[in-house]
């Protein structure tokens, strides 16, 4: 598929190259409260992208000297931008990525950052987590591209399961590994896309969603025909998988 961005983000220490069609996104970088930016070992990807966890990150420190060190890092190792895992935005946080967010597009950066960005710093690309658990995920995908314009956007994919407590009011679920067989009977979710699995424990019901091939495939080619032109999607193995996925993709939309 021409003029599509698919990213796998491989973890730490691994190291292979990029599958065709697909780009590397090197989830080997950390910048915490030190205000340092850290690397493990990762190996070359030349057009890929920096991927860093900024989970811990507070934004009280020197912004120009952190901002300089992960352009040098992008442009020594010759990746085409970074995508930034941070929390939710502070006043401290939204500083840097004001300063952050024009310095990089004036050295022909991409920048990457999550939605809860998108007025922070109106430049920068916007990773939508791909798991919606209310209405349906064409509306999720809809209102978003609306919202943002869908160029801007990227469909964040998770590797593993959420799972919530019912009714899940905050709508934020608990990262589990994805269920075995033989864990519950499994339902699908035309609506969401989704595959789950639900157990009542101590009198309460527990549901458990995730995203097989099959949901990823709708999802990647819905997203498609709204115009989104960019995934990021975990990778366990060699990319074989998301192979297969978009094999599937392709064969939706013919």
């Amino acid at each position: 598929m021409k003029d599509l961005n698919f990213f796998l983000s491989v973890p730490p220490c691994r190291s292979f190259d990029a599958p065709e069609g697909f780009r590397l996104s090197l989830a080997s970088y950390s910048v915490g409260r030190e205000f340092r930016l850290m690397r493990a070992p990762c190996p070359a990807a030349p057009g890929g992208l920096l991927e860093a966890d900024m989970r811990a990150f507070t934004g009280y420190g020197p912004h120009p000297g952190l901002i300089e060190r992960l352009i040098r890092e992008c442009v020594f190792r010759d990746l085409s931008g970074m995508v930034l895992r941070l929390p939710r935005p502070t006043a401290s946080i939204a500083a840097f990525c004001r300063l952050l967010e024009p310095e990089a597009r004036r050295r022909g950066l991409g920048l990457w950052l999550p939605e809860s960005y998108a007025r922070v710093a109106e430049g920068a690309k916007l990773l939508v987590p791909s798991m919606c658990l209310a209405g349906t995920y064409r509306s999720y995908v809809e209102k978003r591209a609306r919202l943002y314009g869908a160029d801007r956007l990227a469909l964040d994919f998770n590797s593993g399961a959420l799972e919530f407590n019912l009714p899940a009011l905050s709508g934020r679920g608990t990262a589990v590994p994805v269920p075995g067989a033989g864990e519950g009977r499994e339902f699908y979710s035309s609506e969401l896309s989704l595959r789950y699995i639900s157990r009542v424990r101590r009198g309460r019901v527990r549901v458990t969603v995730w995203e097989d091939e099959t949901a990823a495939a709708e999802k990647i080619a819905l997203a498609l025909a709204l115009g989104v032109k960019s995934f990021f999607l975990p990778c366990a193995d060699d990319g074989e998988r998301w192979k297969k996925v978009i094999k599937n993709c392709e064969n939706r939309l013919k």
